[in-house]
């Protein structure tokens, strides 16, 4: 006569523990793993972010009057959103302008960049969005002798109100607080000490100090910050 074969209730608990424990430990590599990926997301996006700011400013900038560049917050006044404002000799179709007998530049415009809200966070007041807009009815452009910016009375905040040609460069910058007064875009000289100086006009080297911030990932803030330095045409 054949028993027949059943689990007992003990058997069944603990298979049941085993299934759960199972469960669990690929739960945990899961989250672990979800972790890790929002983590390289997010380097990658500060990365990308800092890659498009640093070129387009080390472009522009790179093209400059070596006497024409301006960094804000400066004396020209209280109140201007931080960034820089440059002179450059491209026109509308993007051709550097010189003259043919000297070879000096025929100056075009001024080019600012300057931090504002970013349209992707604008709740968030921890980041900004760097943009970069044109000024060109001012100075007497084009010339091959115009006035620097502060001269010129162009600033930052004109490049927000009037600027044309505006356009978003990049997303994330950290807006500027009280320990960060310029916040994540810092454009300025160095003093025979080595400190930073924020003169009318900036001299050679221009350095540039960019930190990117980015809270998509909740409690878990990640940071990123580089420093460039451009040598200005003269």
């Amino acid at each position: 006569m054949k028993s027949n074969k059943a689990s007992t209730l003990i058997e069944v608990m603990i298979y049941s523990m085993l299934l759960l424990s199972v469960l669990a430990l690929a739960y945990l590599f899961y989250k672990l793993g979800n972790q890790y990926l929002k983590k390289t997301r997010t380097q990658v996006e500060m990365q990308q972010a800092a890659s498009l700011s640093g070129s387009a400013l080390v472009k522009d900038l790179c093209e400059a009057y070596g006497t024409g560049i301006a960094s804000f917050p400066s004396p020209a006044g209280p109140g201007a959103l931080p960034g820089v404002v440059m002179l450059s000799a491209r026109d509308d179709q993007g051709t550097f302008r010189y003259e043919e007998g000297s070879g000096n530049p025929i100056w075009q415009r001024y080019v600012g960049y300057y931090l504002d809200t970013d349209p992707e966070m604008p709740a968030d007041a921890s980041v900004k969005a760097l943009f970069r807009a044109e000024i060109t009815n001012l100075g007497g452009l084009p010339s091959s002798q115009p006035p620097g910016p502060v001269a010129a009375g162009v600033t930052t905040t004109l490049m927000r109100t009037s600027g044309l040609r505006r356009k978003l460069v990049a997303h994330g910058l950290r807006a500027p607080s009280n320990a960060l007064p310029h916040g994540g875009l810092d454009v300025y000289c160095l003093n025979t000490t080595n400190a930073k100086v924020y003169p009318t006009v900036l001299t050679n080297p221009v350095w540039i100090d960019l930190e990117l911030l980015n809270t998509s990932t909740g409690s878990m803030q990640s940071s990123m910050r580089t420093r460039l330095s451009v040598m200005a045409r003269n």
